[in-house]
Formats: C-alpha cells, structure tokens, sequence
C-alpha cells in the first residue's frame, strides 16, 4: 500500500525551457545551467524556489526523488533519505531522516542540507515548515511519462548534473519512440481493455484512475484503462462493478501475490474475461508502475508485452 500513497512524488516544468526543445534545448540548458547560480524555479506547489549555489549535501525526502538523484551519479551528495527510500541499495545506507508520510524536521535539519527533494501531497505542510525555517526545498510531483522525464531534466538542473539527466531522458525517450512507432498503426478497437489492481482489501479493489502516470502507461503501452472513467484518481471498485468492466487485461502490482492464480483466487471472477482468457499478470517489482523514476520505462515496455504479445513477443 505504501507505494500507492508514495505515488505523488516529482517536479513538473514547462516543456519549452528557454523558448526552444529537442536538441536546442539541450544546448541552452548546457550552456546556461552549469554553474549559472543563483538560479529560480517554480516547483509543483507553485512555489518560486532559488537555489543559492550548486548543492553539496542533499536530502531526499521521498523514493522516487532517491531514485533520480542516484540515477544522475549524486548518490555521494545525498545525505538523508526517508525510510522507504530503498533503491538503488547504496540510498539504504544513507541517513534515514523518518517517515514519508511525517519525515522528520528536526533529523533533516541536523544533516545541514543545501537543498531538499520533496514532494507535495501528503508531504506539503512539511515543505512549508522546512522553507518557514529558511531551508531550500524543491517539491516534486509528476503525472504522466513526460512529466518524469521533465522532472529528471529539472532535477538536474538544480543540482549542476544537466549533462548526466539528458543522457538519461535522451535513453528514455529512445525507449519510449521504439514502443509508440510500434503501436503507431494500432486502430482504436485493437486498445486492450486494461484494470490495473494495485490493492485488494476485503471486498473492494483499488485502482490507478485518470491523472495518474499508472494510467499514461497503459495508453502509451496499446490499452485503454477501464478505470479512466472514474472521477478520482485512485478510485475503488466493488467485485460487482469490476465485473461490469469485464476487462481484458488484469495488471496486478504483486502487493502480496506473487502470482496470476493468487490473484485470480482471491478476486473469485472466474467469468471475467481476463480470467477465462488467462490475461492475468503480475508485475513483480511494483516500484515499475508505481515510482516516477527513470525506472518507470521498463514498466512500460513490460505492459506493452502484457498487452501486445505479438508486436513485444518479449520482455
């Protein structure tokens, strides 16, 4: 559970940074990024936040944000990370300042950040209590694939590793053509009918709705999430109403099962369409469809498997 409640976790930026994209973009952002502190940003509570100087110690106050920043090779400038922060393993061994839910104030000021990776949602009050005591703190929270891949770019900026994150979006989003130019021809009555259960508890299931990045991956990978339809982004089915979906793909975030018959046992709809069909999979490391990390590719390209065996016969 504690992933679905992880899930608000990264920057959006506006596309066109310095008026231009792609490959100019890129250049601008070298040109002017590395070493041009101070510098403003605007982070996802619409806060304008100056960062003074290029950071030397970071702490991360969220799984994603830990991600991120080892991904970009500072994993020697982060100095704090929340208990939940487990990956890659080296972030383990770092300072653990608490709780994501309540992190604490007090253990995040002794580590003497010089900027904070935060996330707005449940963490908000605490970025407001951190900046009220003059600390530098970026809020974090994307929505979709594009805004991770935003998010890693500004994450780079931030810290002086401008390089480093365009290498790393140049790959994701090479990744993320090949599997679009693939399904470029698919018609919309070839979209598969997709529920993605992240969570069961009694006779309810809880699943990833419109707004979520949960649900721009199921629309990139070839499907059409069944859950769109709700009016909240983590709605909550009755076995009754999932029945009435009838999808034709299940997607279930392991969260106990750690197989397709589990899952299947414990729904009890063996007339639903992705039960009889045998369209029921598991994704095993949820942090792939959970974590808005540069990660969050492969659980692309895993879905479009689950989806489209015959155009990605391979995972």
């Amino acid at each position: 559970m504690r992933r679905l409640i992880v899930l608000p976790i990264i920057l959006i930026i506006p596309l066109f940074i310095f008026g231009c994209t792609g490959v100019d973009r890129e250049k601008a952002e070298s040109a002017t990024g590395e070493g041009a502190y101070p510098l403003t940003i605007e982070d996802s509570l619409g806060r304008q936040v100056v960062i003074p100087e290029k950071p030397r110690r970071i702490v991360s106050l969220a799984p994603a944000n830990t991600e991120i920043l080892f991904s970009l090779g500072l994993g020697e400038k982060v100095v704090g990370v929340t208990d939940y922060c487990d990956y890659p393993v080296e972030a383990q061994s770092k300072e653990k300042v608490g709780d994501f839910y309540a992190p604490s104030v007090e253990k995040t000021l002794i580590l003497e950040p010089d900027v904070i990776f935060a996330t707005g949602g449940v963490q908000s009050e605490v970025v407001e209590q951190l900046d009220s005591l003059g600390q530098v703190v970026v809020a974090l929270d994307p929505k979709s694939i594009d805004e991770i891949l935003e998010a890693v770019r500004l994450t780079g900026k931030v810290t002086g590793s401008i390089e480093q994150a365009q290498q790393i979006t140049r790959d994701m989003e090479q990744r993320i053509k090949a599997v679009r130019d693939k399904l470029a021809d698919l018609s919309p009555g070839e979209k598969v009918d997709t529920f993605v259960l992240v969570w069961i508890e009694d006779s309810k299931v809880f699943s990833a709705g419109p707004g979520t990045f949960v649900s721009s991956i199921i629309s990139l990978a070839g499907g059409y999430n069944v859950a769109d339809e709700s009016k909240v982004e983590y709605p909550q089915y009755s076995i009754e109403k999932l029945m009435e979906k009838n999808p034709e793909v299940i997607i279930s975030t392991a969260h106990g099962y750690s197989n397709p018959e589990q899952v299947k046992e414990v729904l009890h709809l063996d007339n639903l369409a992705a039960v009889k069909n045998d369209k029921v999979f598991i994704v095993e490391d949820s942090d792939l469809l959970t974590l808005p990390g540069p990660r969050i590719v492969d659980g692309l390209e895993l879905v479009s498997h689950f989806l489209h065996p015959d155009i990605f016969p391979s995972h």
